[in-house]
Order: C-alpha cells, then sequence, then structure tokens
C-alpha cells in the first residue's frame, strides 16, 4: 500500500513539474471592445486575421490615450464596414486595422471572395470581392488588367453580378492568353497597322511601369527610326512574314534611292513628264529636278523622293524628244496663221483666225490680229497655249 501511494505521489509530482514548464505565462486576455471594435493595446490577437490598414493615430499622448483610441474607432468604422479590431502598435503612434479570418461579413447579396462580374465600358470585368462596405453599398474588387496587373476598383453592388467558380475561373484563363500576347522580350519582332497597313518592327527596350516599348524599325526613305508604343498597340509578328515584309520593303526603298545625274519621271498637273536629278536632300528626303516645260523652257524644282520613278537613260531620250514635239506646237513665228481659241467669263470659247504679230518669249504672250464681226482688223495678246497653227 505504502509502495503504490508512493508511485502515486512521484507520478503526481513529475505531471506538475511538466505542466509548469510547459505553461505560456506570457498569455493574458488583453482584447477589449470600444463601440463593437476589438481594441489590443500593444498585443496581438491570438486569433488567425489579415490587415486591412495601418495608419498613424499618435495614441499615446499622456492622459488623452482613452480619447486617441475612441477617436481611431471611430474613424475605422467610418471608412471601412469589415473592420474587426485595432491593434495599437507600442510606437505609440500607429494603429493596424484588422478583420479576423473566419469572421464573415456580408452585403448586397455578396460576401468577401465571392466572384463577380460588372461591364467597364465595353469590356466585361471579371472579379473577386476583396471589401465589402455596406455603408456606401460598394465593393472593392480584385482583378486582373490588361497588361496581367492585379488592381482594385469600388464598384457599387449594383453593377456587380454573381457568377460561379467555373465561369470565373474559364474566363480568367482567357484573359491571361491574351495578355501573355502582349508579354514581350527585347529583339522580338512585332507588327502594328498604321493607315490600314501592316508595319514591322523590332523590339529595342521594355518599359513595365508605363507599358511601353520601344521599337526599332525602317520607314518608307529606308531610315531608321524608334517609336515608343503601348504594350497592347503592338502584336508579336510571325518571323517568316516579318521577313517578307522587310524584303518587299528593301524593293520599295530602292525604288526611291537617286545619285546625281540620274533620270526620272514625275507627274505635272496630270502629265508624265521627263526629268534629270541635280541635287539631292535626304535630311527632307526631296530631290532637284531639271526638266522642260510645256513652253519648252529649262526649269528646276524640288519634288519629295517618293513621287519620282526612276527611268532609263533610253526612255528618258525618248520621252524627252516625245515632250519637245509636243512643245513645238505652241513655237511660232511672226506672221504665221493661227487659230485662238478665245475664252471669257461671260461667253463660250471662241475660235477666232488670227495672223501672229510678235511674240514675248518671256511672258509666252503673242499678239494677233484678226477682222472682228464689225470688218475692222483688232489686235490682241493671246497666250501660247490658247493658239493652234493652221495648216
Amino acid at each position: 500500500m505504502k509502495k503504490t501511494s508512493f508511485l502515486f505521489l512521484l507520478s503526481f509530482a513529475t505531471h506538475l513539474i511538466f505542466s509548469q514548464q510547459e505553461k505560456d505565462y506570457s498569455l493574458a486576455r488583453v482584447g477589449t471592445k470600444v463601440d463593437n471594435i476589438y481594441v489590443f493595446i500593444g498585443a496581438i490577437p491570438v486569433a488567425e486575421y489579415n490587415t486591412i490598414d495601418n495608419w498613424e493615430v499618435h495614441w499615446n499622448t499622456g492622459g488623452k490615450m482613452k480619447e486617441k483610441i475612441e477617436e481611431a474607432v471611430a474613424r475605422a468604422k467610418k471608412k471601412y464596414d469589415n473592420v474587426d479590431g485595432i491593434i495599437f502598435k507600442p510606437d505609440g503612434n500607429t494603429a493596424e486595422f484588422i478583420k479576423f479570418i473566419g469572421k464573415e461579413i456580408t452585403g448586397g447579396g455578396f460576401k468577401i471572395g465571392d466572384k463577380v462580374v460588372h461591364r467597364d465600358g465595353k469590356l466585361l470585368q471579371y472579379a473577386e470581392i476583396a471589401i465589402l462596405e455596406n455603408t456606401k453599398q460598394k465593393a472593392t474588387i480584385k482583378f486582373l488588367d490588361a497588361y496581367g496587373n492585379e488592381k482594385t476598383d469600388l464598384i457599387k453592388y449594383e453593377r456587380l453580378s454573381s457568377i460561379s467558380n467555373d465561369e470565373y475561373l474559364k474566363n480568367v484563363e482567357n484573359q491571361k492568353a491574351e495578355i501573355q500576347k502582349h508579354k514581350f522580350v527585347i529583339t522580338e519582332k512585332v507588327t502594328w497597322s498604321e493607315s490600314n497597313k501592316p508595319h514591322y518592327g523590332e523590339i529595342l527596350s521594355l518599359n513595365d511601369i508605363k507599358h511601353e516599348a520601344k521599337v526599332t524599325f525602317l520607314d518608307k526613305y529606308g531610315d531608321t527610326k524608334t517609336e515608343l508604343f503601348d504594350y497592347l498597340k503592338i502584336d508579336k509578328a510571325d518571323e517568316n512574314k516579318f521577313k517578307e515584309f522587310v524584303a518587299q520593303q528593301n524593293i520599295e526603298i530602292e525604288k526611291h534611292k537617286f545619285v546625281l545625274g540620274e533620270t526620272v519621271s514625275f507627274v505635272e498637273e496630270k502629265t508624265t513628264k521627263p526629268a534629270e536629278v541635280t541635287a539631292l536632300n535626304p535630311a527632307s528626303h526631296k530631290a532637284s529636278i531639271r526638266f522642260l516645260n510645256i513652253y519648252g523652257d529649262e526649269k528646276t524644282k524640288e519634288i519629295p523622293y517618293l513621287d519620282l520613278e526612276k527611268i532609263s537613260k533610253e526612255k528618258f531620250t525618248f520621252e524627252t524628244e516625245k515632250f519637245r514635239k509636243e512643245i513645238d506646237k505652241y513655237k511660232f513665228v511672226a506672221g504665221e496663221k493661227v487659230n485662238w481659241a478665245k475664252s471669257s467669263a461671260l461667253k463660250k470659247t471662241e475660235i477666232i483666225a488670227c495672223e501672229v504679230v510678235s511674240l514675248d518669249d518671256i511672258n509666252h504672250k503673242a499678239i494677233v490680229k484678226y477682222v472682228n464681226k464689225e470688218n475692222k482688223e483688232v489686235q490682241e495678246k493671246a497666250d501660247y497655249l490658247e493658239l493652234t497653227k493652221r495648216n
């Protein structure tokens, strides 16, 4: 009997020693309630929680501590519907607003974590409810923007519609696939449209903060250019299509690369004329050309490269001779018989038989004489282009 009692006492003493060693004497019930909000001063709650926000409150200011705590509680309740507690930090200047995990609130028929959809302009935005604010009848939602960044927005309950988790996941996966189309790497080939025409280039650098890509490409003159594009304005380019485009572009560029003395043609007043390049201005992408006008005068003018077409020396000679024959139609001599297509604002063009009296080759005017309806000889001035030779 004594032996049994001794073993019992030894077992009880051992249990008592180990129990005392495992107990945490730092634990205490420190949470109090102020206006239905749990308040923790210099302590951390045992229950799991999520942080909603951190504020600068300067709560530990002498005898005003109670007032500061009540003020913080009032401010928190005014701004957030879902604050369960406030942890006043030991520094005396900070308050952490918390929501206990598992302590659920609802609003507008929704609860935190619900999947929803709403219309953002022309797009449907699929999102998850993060915070419910019943006083404002609004919910803070989390979603992915077009660039793949997680964003939040405050939306009225009435604009939100509940969807199933499966529908949410399906649409988010589709959105992620679209996002990946506009995720680029340096040196990647890209394409974009300008004036309904495709253009191609290569990524030079990326700015993920501004979502801008610097793209290098050749312009229509063959000059290397760089331009900033929003990620959403460019697409990944097929390597073969990129090569085809560059090859065709180089052919077009070469058509408008000129040298001094090169023979070309251009269009003036709906007529194609031969000319010769006399000077080049790469900065403005223009060439000075020498040509004959309809009166046979040698002229020069500056023409954009893209308005010129290369022609062979043989074609230049042929077209020049052909044009000289046209010029010869308006070369006259004194005493030559001509017809004058005289026009006026009030009358239809009148054809008058005339004779050339004198010529002014500087102004391309001729003095002609004819007999009018009163049988009197009249002299007038006529433009060469209004006259035609009579056989």
